[in-house]
């Protein structure tokens, strides 16, 4: 009965928000249509997405995916009041990845001499209580400023290790170090929800670790060149499947075929084994595959719990990934069959 008043509201919530949604065949239309402008004018004139454009006239990839990503921000937090105590610690501990997403697409941007200017107005800020000054980080000119900009937050703690590395690894570093952050502090908290939220989602959580582990020691090797001590050093705890034994066998791995059957032998699909070896974008794209699957299958089984928030929330980033994948395919004459291969739906 607790779990029924717990989550009947927010689950409601959820399923009216869901409904929203792009359907199968909005995906087929979409990739069916053959140029940008009328792919636009089909979201606008067509679909749930039109509300949020105010325009009338055509507007650039770039604008329409802040407008929709915000609309994804906002989205979240209308969810968030729902939540309370140590749920609501949680729903916390999630949006920080958005935050931490915003830092390290500052630190790129100042890595490679980019213009900062605005940067504040074309991303979405979280509400969460955080200390930080992003107007500050935008007067940063180096990456070293820049980390000493993040006083009073937990990012210049973990970052400051990195003042005064100039070498080509720096971002690299820099991002695993932010993502292990990340996937810590989620950790952390996932341990205080009640027993059966915390079971569903360590389960969740420690196979997407699992994905991103062997995704980070893969580029790592392949184009960084770290050691196999450093890739190690760099995985994240918390996995389902592959535990450090496991791990630091793949990470001391010295050929391609070699690293293949491990990953064969780990208990992932066929399919995401296959992906490696072909580009970086088939590779995520076959991660989030699995994990949309994943969290489709674990809806079916659930009832009353933390799972149809969970999956709410993947199903609209992963529909904004698919939608922008399709747009970028009609500005630069992508065919639908090669668009097809990069999408996490099946259409």
């Amino acid at each position: 009965m607790g779990s029924i008043r717990k989550y009947a509201a927010v689950n409601t919530k959820i399923k009216y928000l869901s409904s929203k949604l792009l359907k199968k065949e909005d995906y087929k239309k979409l990739l069916e249509i053959t140029s940008y402008d009328d792919a636009f004018n089909y979201l606008k004139n067509t679909t749930d997405y039109g509300d949020l454009i105010e325009k009338d006239e055509i507007l650039e990839i770039e604008e329409l995916e802040r407008l929709f990503n915000r609309h994804l921000y906002q989205s979240l937090e209308k969810i968030n009041h729902y939540f309370v105590n140590e749920d609501r610690e949680f729903i916390k501990a999630l949006f920080v990845r958005y935050e931490v997403e915003n830092i390290k697409l500052l630190l790129r941007l100042i890595s490679r001499n980019e213009e900062l200017k605005d940067f504040k107005n074309k991303i979405y800020i979280p509400k969460i209580k955080t200390n930080v000054d992003y107007e500050l980080l935008e007067s940063s000119s180096t990456l070293e400023e820049a980390i000493l900009n993040l006083a009073n937050t937990p990012y210049k703690r973990v970052l400051e290790q990195y003042i005064g590395d100039h070498s080509s690894r720096q971002m690299f570093y820099i991002e695993m170090t932010l993502d292990r952050h990340y996937f810590n502090n989620l950790m952390r908290v996932t341990q205080k929800l009640d027993k059966e939220d915390k079971k569903l989602v360590n389960e969740l959580l420690g196979r997407n670790i699992d994905l991103l582990n062997i995704q980070w020691i893969y580029r790592g090797s392949k184009y960084y060149g770290l050691s196999p001590e450093e890739l190690i050093n760099y995985t994240l705890n918390g996995g389902f499947l592959l535990k450090y034994e496991f791990l630091k066998d793949l990470c001391y791995t010295s050929s391609f075929e070699s690293f293949r059957e491990k990953i064969n032998k780990s208990g992932y699909s066929k399919d995401l084994v296959n992906s490696f070896g072909e580009s970086d974008e088939h590779i995520e794209s076959e991660i989030e595959k699995y994990l949309f699957n994943l969290f489709l299958k674990f809806k079916k089984n659930s009832y009353m719990n933390m799972v149809e928030f969970l999956v709410y929330i993947h199903s609209l980033e992963f529909e904004m990934r698919d939608l922008f994948i399709i747009l970028e395919s009609k500005r630069y004459g992508i065919s639908e069959d090669v668009a097809k291969t990069f999408l996490v739906r099946p259409v």
